[in-house]
C-alpha cells in the first residue's frame, strides 16, 4: 500500500483551524499526515480509542521498536529483531491509524537497527554503524533502492525533505553533522552542527527550520541525572541561535519534543527519578516560556518511574504525551496524557496497557494518536489509539 501524499490531509485542517502540524519524526507541517483529523481546542478527557494491536510478527524473539512515521493512510513501524547470534535484522510494518497490520511485516534485508521516515513521496531508513542509507516502498515491501554509505560513524535521527532527507549522524570526535541526500541516499551536503550534546529528539517548525533536543554524554559507572540541551536551526543545520539548557533527564531515557502553535515547543523529559515527567515550553529560539510542567503519575500508590516519554502534536494547542511508566510492584504501564500548548495537562492521564515496556513512540493521526510500544521478555511489539472525547 502506497501512501505517500500526506498534504491532502493537513490542508483541510489547517484551513479550519489556523494550525501548524507536525510529527514527532520531524517533518515539516506540509509533508505530515498527523493532525489531520477534525480535533476539538480542549481535550480534558483523553480515552484510549480501541484494542491493543500486536504489530510484530515472529521470528526473531526479540523485538526493539525503533522508529515511527505517519503517512495519509497508516503509519510505518520500523523495528530491530534481536537474534541470538548478531547482527540483527531490520524489519518494518504497515499499520493503520488504529495500530491494525495492514500487510505482511517486511525484511528490507538490512542487518542493522535502523530509524525511517517518509514523505514527499519518498520513504528510507538509516541506521547502524557505520551509517548506511536505503530508500523503502512506503507499505514497508522491500527496498527499492541499494544501500548507502553516509558515514564511517554512526547517525540517529533521519527525517523526509523535499529533495530527500536530513540525517544526523553521531560518533565522530569532530562532534555530530546534518546530511543531507537525495531521495535515493547521494549526499548532497554535510553541515557541522554546533550543539555539545548527542542528537536525541528533535521536530520541524512550520518555517522548515528544526529544533533540536540533544543530551550530555553519560557518566561511565554512573546512572547519573544529566543536562539535555536546545538548540535552533535552519533546515540545513546552520545555527539560528545559541544552544540552551533545557533541563534535566536521566540516562538511558528518551525526550519528546513537538511543535506548537505561535512558535512554541514542548519538550517532555523525567527530569525526577522515581516521581514524574517535566514538560517545558520554549520559544523556537530555546529560550524557556513559564515554569516546568510536573505530570503527575497515573498510579500514584507507589514509587514512580517514569521514561521514554515521546510528544505528538495533534494540533496547534493540544499535544498527547505517552510513556512509560513503572511503580513499586512488578507491573509497568503505557500511559498517555492530554496537554496544553504550554505543556500544563488537559486531561488525566489513561492508562493504555499494562506491559513491561521498553521503547516507545506516539504519533498524531486523523482522529488523535497511535502509541507504539515493545516489551520485555520476547513480547511483541504493539500498538493503540487515543483519541479526545470531549
Amino acid at each position: 500500500m502506497l501512501r505517500f501524499s500526506r498534504i491532502g490531509l493537513v490542508l483541510p485542517f489547517l484551513a479550519a483551524c489556523g494550525g501548524a502540524v507536525t510529527s514527532p519524526g520531524g517533518s515539516p507541517p506540509e509533508a505530515d499526515a498527523g493532525g489531520g483529523g477534525v480535533h476539538p481546542l480542549t481535550c480534558t478527557k483523553l480515552v484510549v480509542g480501541g484494542p491493543v494491536q500486536q504489530v510484530s510478527q515472529a521470528p526473531p524473539p526479540n523485538v526493539i521498536l525503533t522508529s515511527v512515521a505517519t503517512g495519509p493512510n497508516g503509519v510505518l513501524v520500523g523495528m530491530y529483531g534481536v537474534e541470538r547470534d548478531p547482527p540483527g535484522t531490520l524489519l518494518v510494518r504497515d499499520v493503520g491509524f488504529d495500530g491494525a497490520p495492514v500487510g505482511e511485516q517486511g525484511i528490507p534485508g538490512l542487518a542493522w537497527e535502523g530509524r525511517l521516515d517518509e514523505g514527499f513521496g519518498h520513504a528510507g531508513v538509516a541506521g547502524g554503524t557505520p551509517c548506511s542509507f536505503r530508500a523503502l516502498d512506503a507499505s514497508g515491501a522491500p527496498p527499492t533502492g541499494a544501500s548507502v554509505p553516509i558515514t564511517s560513524y554512526g547517525c540517529s535521527l533521519v527525517r523526509a525533505t523535499s529533495s530527500g532527507f536530513s540525517i544526523v549522524t553521531t560518533g565522530d570526535p569532530a562532534g555530530p553533522s546534518l546530511v543531507a541526500t537525495d531521495a535515493a541516499g547521494k549526499t548532497l551536503a554535510s553541515v557541522a552542527l554546533s550543539t555539545g550534546g548527542v542528537p536525541t529528539a528533535w521536530t520541524a517548525l512550520p518555517d522548515g527550520s528544526l529544533f533540536l533536543a540533544s543530551v550530555s554524554p553519560a557518566l561511565d559507572n554512573c546512572l547519573c541525572p544529566t543536562q539535555f540541551y536546545v538548540q535552533h536551526y535552519d533546515a540545513a543545520g546552520h545555527s539560528l541561535a545559541p544552544q540552551q539548557q533545557g533541563g534535566i533527564t536521566w540516562p538511558s531515557t528518551s525526550i519528546g519534543v513537538a511543535a506548537m502553535g505561535a512558535g512554541k515547543v514542548l519538550v517532555a523529559s523525567t527530569p525526577v527519578r522515581g516521581a514524574q515527567l517535566g514538560v517545558q515550553a520554549f520559544d523556537a529560539d530555546g529560550d524557556a516560556i513559564g515554569p516546568v510542567n510536573a505530570i503527575v503519575a497515573a498510579d500514584a500508590g507507589g514509587p514512580i518511574g517514569a521514561r521514554n516519554v515521546d510528544l505528538a502534536a495533534i494540533d496547534e494547542n493540544v499535544a498527547i504525551a505517552a510513556w512509560v511508566e513503572t511503580t513499586g510492584t512488578n507491573e509497568s504501564h503505557v500511559v498517555g496524557q492530554a496537554l496544553s500548548s504550554t505543556g500544563a495537562p488537559l486531561s488525566p492521564p489513561v492508562t493504555v496497557a499494562t506491559a513491561l515496556g521498553l521503547h516507545l513512540h506516539v504519533v498524531a493521526t486523523p482522529t488523535g494518536a497511535l502509541v507504539v510500544w515493545d516489551q520485555q521478555g520476547g513480547a511483541p511489539v504493539s500498538a493503540a489509539p487515543l483519541r479526545c472525547a470531549d
